[in-house]
């Protein structure tokens, strides 16, 4: 299986994993990957690594985190990780209120994870994020 962004600017970021015995839920796992353009993904931590992702939608301050690959929080300022979707309206972080409109796909531009908020000039904007599935007769 194998996600890919892309950003107007081509910058594609391409993961593959391991479909082998997954459902429509837990294919998008740090056990299933196989590569990424990141060369810290398989070594460094993740507080999230999931399509589900995180959510806080019961408050003023609301955040809707899909595809979520995040390294850690600390408070905005210090929040790191390498790929999300915003689908839904956020605001609780200055990083998911600075690009306006939804779905927002925000990724590293670095060969390693980011700071969402204090690294602006590497964290890139997806415009098409695609999942593609191959399938054997084995």
């Amino acid at each position: 299986m194998s996600l890919y962004t892309f950003s107007p600017k081509m910058e594609i970021r391409d993961l593959i994993f391991n479909g082998t015995g997954s459902n429509k839920d837990n294919w998008f796992s740090k056990s299933r990957l196989i590569s990424s353009p990141w060369t810290d993904l398989k070594t460094e931590q993740t507080n999230y690594f999931s399509i589900a992702g995180s959510a806080h939608p019961h408050s003023s301050r609301r955040y809707y985190r899909r595809f979520f690959i995040n390294r850690n929080y600390g408070g905005c300022p210090a929040d790191r990780g390498w790929l999300v979707v915003l689908d839904g309206y956020s605001n609780y972080c200055l990083w998911e209120r600075r690009n306006s409109g939804n779905p927002r796909i925000l990724f590293s531009k670095l060969p390693t994870n980011v700071n969402f908020e204090r690294d602006r000039a590497n964290v890139g904007i997806a415009d098409v994020m695609a999942i593609f599935i191959k399938t054997c007769d084995d």
